[in-house]
């Protein structure tokens, strides 16, 4: 077995032994488990979304100031800006 595989299955292991200890009524590692899965999640989220859309639809049009998508990715970016 791959010692990455061998990881995952432990870590997956861990991981249902902590959801399966709300049912003894253990909420402790219930919620350890509940926030890594929250957390795992939205890293990926914020990962699929930085280079699904952010960087093909307005990184990449700045690029080039003669591509005619430039101009409409400066109005977002500007706006974005604004938030922070």
């Amino acid at each position: 077995m791959i010692p990455s595989d061998l990881i995952a299955l432990i870590a997956g292991i861990a991981l249902t032994v902590m959801v399966f200890s709300y049912i003894l009524g253990n909420r402790l590692f219930f919620g350890i488990a509940t926030h890594l899965l929250i957390g795992v999640s939205a890293g990926f989220l914020a990962l699929v979304m930085i280079q699904k859309v952010l960087l093909p639809y307005l990184l990449l049009p700045l690029t080039d100031p003669a591509e005619p998508g430039f101009y409409l990715a400066l109005v977002p970016l500007i706006m974005a800006c604004l938030l922070v």
